[in-house]
């Protein structure tokens, strides 16, 4: 049986999926509001938020589809839409197509009550995940903040623009992986980072990740994995040396910091050690030089 999971307490889309089940073969769908109850999300290890945003299906043999991957699987069970999955289907139009539903997603996300309850309730999750809350930042260390905040949205648009890579199901998947984990951090940094404090070049990080995302990936699989460890291994130095400076320190806010940072630096070294080989070897001190002047 297919299972869709979608937002009920959005009027458009419970309007498109009552449609939907008019016409619907008895006994094919299951239809889920995790709108009104999110817990069938931990079944395909998605959060409600990922879910109000993105309509996500999960098909006969267990494999979830997300945005317009997902109203496909619909469509081809459906009178009437079958001819249109095929079409709608094919990367060419496919990645365009899921480009434009997620802007609109994003729009429609941001401007729904249920939704913005939905995203808060999960940031407290992440900031209780990473010990977050209450944290104090010491004035020195703004810049090395504004720094982190600048490259983690900057991270969020490499993967961005890698998941864009529809001709690599193996791009998409780290990418995939690798973004759930950069936004949490993301959302850790902006909470400890003050708005006025943000890097006031930020459309410029998100335009140059998303292309250090993309550009590599047409030149394949082992490019982008270069690209990713070389990201990868100058974030874990940039963190390495702030907690070093964390402790040397004496105060407990600046260790508490250090705890949060840290947290963050073992997840980025996980992420390397989830790359496979490389074709060969990266100058780590290079990267964290020029990585830094780029940040500053």
């Amino acid at each position: 049986m297919i299972k869709v999971y979608y937002d009920g307490k959005c009027g458009l889309c419970s309007k498109e999926i009552n449609y939907y089940k008019s016409i619907a073969p008895h006994n094919k769908f299951k239809w889920l509001d995790i709108a009104s109850n999110p817990k069938p999300l931990k079944s395909i290890k998605t959060t409600q938020e990922q879910a109000l945003k993105l309509l996500h299906v999960q098909d006969h043999n267990g494999k979830v589809h997300i945005g317009v991957a997902a109203f496909c699987v619909i469509w081809r069970e459906l009178p009437y839409w079958k001819w249109l999955a095929p079409i709608v289907s094919f990367p060419l139009v496919l990645s365009p197509l899921s480009g434009v539903y997620k802007l609109f997603a994003n729009w429609r996300f941001k401007h729904l009550s249920h939704c913005q309850v939905s995203l808060s309730q999960q940031q407290d999750i992440v900031l209780k995940k990473y010990k977050a809350k209450g944290t104090e930042i010491p004035l020195n260390f703004i810049p090395w903040m504004r720094s982190n905040h600048a490259g983690e949205t900057g991270a969020i648009w490499i993967y961005k623009g890698a998941k864009m890579a529809f001709w690599s199901t193996k791009i998409q998947k780290i990418a995939s992986e690798h973004l759930h984990t950069e936004q949490q951090h993301l959302t850790v940094m902006s909470y400890l980072t003050p708005k006025k404090e943000q890097s006031i070049f930020l459309p410029l990080w998100c335009l140059m990740g998303f292309c250090l995302g993309f550009i590599p990936s047409l030149f394949g699989y082992r490019a982008f994995l270069v690209t990713i460890h070389a990201v990868e291994s100058f974030v874990e130095l940039h963190y390495k040396e702030q907690i070093q400076l964390l402790k040397s320190m004496e105060s407990s806010a600046d260790q508490n910091l250090s705890k949060v940072l840290n947290k963050c630096y073992s997840e980025e070294i996980e992420h390397k050690k989830k790359q496979a080989k490389l074709p060969f070897r990266l100058n780590p001190n290079s990267l964290q030089k020029h990585g830094s002047l780029l940040l500053a």
